[in-house]
């Protein structure tokens, strides 16, 4: 067995920190036994010293004995270099490289081996190896191909960034920005049906706009689990890359095929649409029931439809969609369709053949189920049409930001993304984050990482992915816990967020990509960085235009609320979020209310708790009353007050909870929770139609608006 001396080399060679620190400044040292787990879940073998070695010999020769590195990161605009291993024994000679350049175009440099600057010698399997550094003339902005002639498998992926992010003239010109935040199914519109779909959205974006607002922020919209509606978590999706069509509007694609099978399989749901819609919370099940149902009725009638018919879905459009959206999209649709045959995601339960989508088993089940498979593709079509109308919509009613998307940190261990491309995640183990004031044994998220390694050698293609598909439609896209740009915080499978360790990613490599993707698609991007944010990286953030995340709640300077000049204009700042309390739930304890009823606090905690709120309650009516804007002691008063100190900031964008608006009580998500109480499901009160006309928010947003046209204080 390899010793633990050897096992911590290894891991430091693999990315895996040997220590950490909680919030409150207590340090940890990972153990032996969680380093050798994290090793398996990145397939490193180490269970001897033998193989502990010479996987340590492996992770050398793929770093350094590689004729060109596997990727080189660049500037986009000036000259660079990449390294150029060669043996010390190579005579003096002519080398060359191909250069293959994205947007089409080849060029091959040819230099003398004497001219190179040599950077390093070191010996790797008894061979005297060269580090040299070949010359590149300045790039365009995306990723290109280097490779020698001789050895095409030896390509080098050339990511070249330009210096900084996409950022929208509208945030960068100083004119401070707001809009309205909410998941997409909580909203209500007067035809939908139970859940807020794309008809909503064009709704929401269109009484956004006639509020006075500039964007509208919304859940991840990821394919979950439509065999198990019950996993109704946006940030633990099965996929994605792709859409979830519970979102679909059925009667505007009742109106776009207007054919007697599916008016009648509408006309069929009509009670049970009335039903869904009084609910409270979303029936996801019964809602799925019901679309999957009109569904297959309308894709029965596309396929029979002529080319004539008037539908305004044109299959010809159809199959363009479906060959540019390639092997990915099909992978998609037959995992969808083996899911439904055998019940579920647990590959357990499927056939050993059909456990891999390379198996030739899998290829001839597709092909058997090709009227399934397309029907799959179909919806993702439709879904993707309905976005896209949605974001012209919002444009034509004056949303100058457009839609501000959210893209998840990870994904199941169980779904189609890591079904697709299995060796790119990690296996057995679990994002998550550390001990902290609001989790003291940590947090375990299910959700499986990529692994770094494999991220490499597959030229970050699958992260890369991931960013253009939810960059499709969007002015804006938030990327969750973007502290994963530089480390994550792996728990192996069973253990607790207590027994974790970080693994190093490159966060320069990272920012690179989501730069060329954000300037392509015109999207601004902002950072999730709340939690324990490691030294530096919201400067680097910033200094890439990325925008920082700032939370009231958490914009603290000990026990007091930070002035708002504090925040910085790179932001984007809110009272809250989606795992946090609505302001009236707050105002009243609903959340220490939930945390007592679920048994996460004994009796003399909840009162603790409570003592504390109407601490945080006062220290709050003191930053008002510092800030002159205290107007009131009703709650109505605070809210719109809280939101005024939150407009007051230099934050470039604001968002307010349309939650908020509604004066709801009962949070979207409680973490920890997913067995105690049902999350991801609340329904606003009332039809976003008629959110203009309601006083809270023309109050609240009245405030909102007249400060954020005020000159912003002094900003840092």
């Amino acid at each position: 067995m390899a010793d633990d001396a050897l096992i911590g080399r290894l891991g430091a060679a693999a990315g895996i920190k040997e220590e950490w620190w909680a919030l409150d400044g207590t340090h940890h040292r990972v153990t032996p036994e969680i380093i050798r787990a994290l090793l398996r879940a990145m397939r490193l073998p180490a269970a001897t010293t033998a193989e502990a070695c010479a996987t340590l010999e492996t992770i050398r020769r793929e770093r350094d004995a590689r004729i060109l590195p596997w990727v080189r990161t660049l500037a986009a605009g000036v000259p660079g270099t990449v390294r150029l291993a060669v043996p010390e024994r190579l005579a003096e000679c002519t080398l060359a490289l191909d250069l293959r350049l994205e947007g089409g175009g080849e060029q091959r440099l040819e230099f003398a081996l004497g001219e190179l600057h040599e950077a390093e010698r070191l010996t790797i399997d008894g061979e005297q190896l060269r580090h040299l550094a070949v010359p590149l003339p300045a790039l365009p902005p995306g990723c290109h191909d280097a490779a020698p002639p001789d050895a095409p498998d030896q390509r080098c992926r050339l990511i070249v960034a330009p210096p900084t992010c996409f950022l929208d003239d509208r945030l960068a010109d100083g004119a401070r920005q707001f809009g309205l935040a909410s998941h997409l199914y909580a909203v209500r519109h007067q035809g939908d049906v139970g859940i807020g779909d794309f008809e909503t959205l064009s709704r929401f974006c269109e009484s956004t706009a006639a509020l006075g607002g500039a964007v509208v922020g919304i859940n991840p919209l990821h394919h979950l689990f439509p065999t198990d509606r019950g996993r109704a978590s946006p940030y633990q999706p099965s996929d994605r890359r792709f859409i979830d069509p519970i979102y679909i509007d059925l009667l505007g694609l009742v109106a776009a095929l207007p054919f007697p099978r599916t008016q009648a399989a509408l006309q069929q749901e009509e009670a049970t649409i009335s039903r869904l819609r009084g609910l409270s919370c979303v029936d996801y099940q019964s809602v799925w029931r019901v679309k999957r149902s009109v569904l297959a009725a309308a894709f029965t009638d596309f396929k029979e439809s002529r080319q004539s018919s008037g539908s305004g879905l044109r299959r010809q459009e159809f199959e363009d969609f479906v060959r540019n959206a390639g092997e990915a999209l099909t992978a998609h649709a037959v995992f969808e369709v083996l899911a439904e045959r055998f019940g579920g995601v647990d590959l357990a339960r499927w056939p050993t053949t059909w456990r891999s989508p390379a198996s030739g088993e899998v290829a001839a089940f597709a092909v058997a189920n090709a009227g399934e498979v397309a029907f799959r593709t179909w919806m993702q079509w439709i879904a993707d049409r309905q976005l896209a109308a949605a974001a012209g919509r919002a444009r034509q009613a004056g949303l100058g930001l457009g839609l501000y998307r959210d893209l998840a940190l990870g994904t199941a261990p169980d779904g189609g993304e890591v079904w697709a491309s299995p060796r790119v995640f990690a296996r057995e183990v679990s994002l998550g984050a550390p001990p902290d004031h609001f989790a003291r044994d940590g947090q375990v998220w299910q959700l499986a990482p990529f692994e770094p390694h494999a991220l490499v050698r597959s030229a970050y293609a699958p992260f890369t992915t991931i960013l253009a598909a939810n960059m499709r439609h969007a002015g804006m896209l938030r990327i969750d816990h973007i502290l994963g740009f530089t480390r994550q915080f792996w728990v192996p499978q069973g253990a607790t967020g207590r027994d974790g360790a970080y693994v190093e990613f490159p966060l320069e490599t990272l920012i690179a990509i989501t730069a060329i993707e954000s300037r392509r698609a015109k999207c601004t991007i902002v950072g999730e960085d709340l939690g324990t944010v490691p030294e530096g990286l919201r400067q680097r953030l910033a200094a890439a235009e990325i925008l920082s995340c700032r939370v009231l709640w958490f914009e603290k300077d000990g026990a007091e609320f930070c002035r708002p000049e504090r925040y910085p204009a790179l932001s984007v700042s809110s009272l809250s979020s989606h795992d946090l309390p609505t302001f009236v739930g707050w105002t009243q304890g609903r959340d220490i209310e939930i945390d007592h009823q679920t048994g996460r606090l004994d009796a003399r905690g909840a009162e603790d708790r409570l003592a504390e709120r109407g601490r945080d309650a006062q220290h709050l009516r003191d930053a008002l009353r510092s800030a002159r804007l205290q107007s009131g002691e009703s709650v109505l008063d605070l809210m719109a007050d809280a939101h005024a100190f939150t407009a007051r900031t230099p934050s470039a964008l604001m968002t307010v909870q349309v939650d908020d608006l509604w004066e709801e009580t009962e949070p979207l998500n409680v973490p920890g929770t997913d067995r105690e109480r049902a999350n991801w499901c609340r329904r606003q009160h009332g039809a976003i139609e008629d959110l203009p006309a309601r006083d809270v928010a023309r109050r609240v947003l009245a405030a909102v608006e007249r400060e954020r046209k005020n000159e912003a204080p002094g900003r840092s």
